[in-house]
């Protein structure tokens, strides 16, 4: 008896399309994910602010010329009209512009940042449109328009960092000698960019337990296998506008990965939190680090962690 083989065309089988599905599968999710990112344009911005002074630093001027000027800012944000009102106070000498640019810049990503030019709808009140903004933290900058040429005054800038949704903010001019350490000394914004680059090339990640009034404080540090840990750690809090709320400790190492400090006592608001080698520690050959990180207190998480900066040069 003879026996024949019924050969079957390969789409018809049924196990080749399970085979075929879950690669398939991943190269649409690929696609659509380069999709996204290229619509969403959420990059990063550390060097973006720093490079154009949009927002952070290079401005010492312009808040001096604010605080000399006394200019106050009242923003009122009505979503049901889709519109926004300034109310700017100043000096009486002050020659109001027919113009004001008002930007709203996010803390991480550019790709959401919105820029308007308000225009003067009184004595001293600007009318915008509202701003469709994602929650999470922004500064919110009000600057002169370059582009006006009714008044002849200096260029001056009113700075705040905010969390949305809000439905309205008031702004004062920066505190300048507050800003003033921040930017000479490079404590906790600028001028550390090779400090960042090391703790990017150690992938040096912090862990700090915060919500323990009574207990100590515990950072544990995560790194290389090949990083030498110090002995010891420094970590600062710097208020955001306030220098003389500055605080400052030495975190001492109590096991492999593990340090221990006093759990610091801050004002609400937004702080930069920065941890640090100690400059006066000699038995380590590991070059100077940073990890920095901006948060609002009081802290939303119970643990803070403060990763290395993506650093692009």
């Amino acid at each position: 008896m003879s026996t024949e083989k019924i050969f079957t065309r390969w789409y018809k089988e049924p196990f080749v399309w399970f085979i075929i599905f879950f690669p398939l599968t991943a190269v649409i999710a690929g696609f659509f994910t380069l999709d996204l990112a290229i619509e969403s344009n959420d990059g990063m911005v550390a060097d973006d602010y720093y490079k154009s002074g949009l927002a952070i630093n290079m401005t010492l001027e312009r808040d001096k010329e604010a605080i000399a000027l006394g200019l106050k800012a009242h923003i009122q944000l009505d979503k049901v009209s889709k519109s926004l009102l300034l109310t700017l106070k100043a000096s009486p000498t002050y020659q109001y512009p027919e113009t004001i640019t008002l930007s709203f810049l996010h803390h991480t990503q550019s790709g959401y940042d919105q820029t308007q030019v308000l225009k003067r709808v009184g004595d001293d009140s600007y009318q915008g449109v509202f701003p469709e903004l994602i929650d999470g933290n922004w500064y919110v900058l009000l600057n002169t328009d370059k582009t006006d040429k009714s008044t002849t005054d200096k260029e001056w800038r009113l700075l705040k960092s905010v969390h949305t949704p809000l439905t309205e903010l008031s702004i004062e001019p920066n505190s300048v000698t507050a800003a003033s350490d921040y930017y000479n000394d490079g404590l906790a914004v600028s001028i550390s960019v090779a400090q960042d680059q090391e703790a990017v090339n150690q992938r040096l990640e912090a862990y700090l337990q915060l919500d323990k009034p009574h207990n100590p404080l515990l950072l544990t540090l995560k790194a290389l296998p090949t990083f030498q840990y110090p002995e010891m750690i420094t970590l600062s809090f710097f208020h955001q506008t306030q220098g003389n709320y500055t605080q400052t400790q030495v975190l001492k190492r109590v096991g492999d990965d593990r340090y221990e400090g006093v759990v610091p006592e801050l004002a609400e608001g937004n702080w930069y939190v920065q941890l640090n080698a100690t400059t006066v520690e000699k038995n380590t050959q590991t070059k100077a680090w940073r990890l920095l990180k901006y948060v609002h207190i009081p802290l939303i998480e119970k643990e803070l962690i403060v990763k290395s900066f993506f650093v692009t040069r």
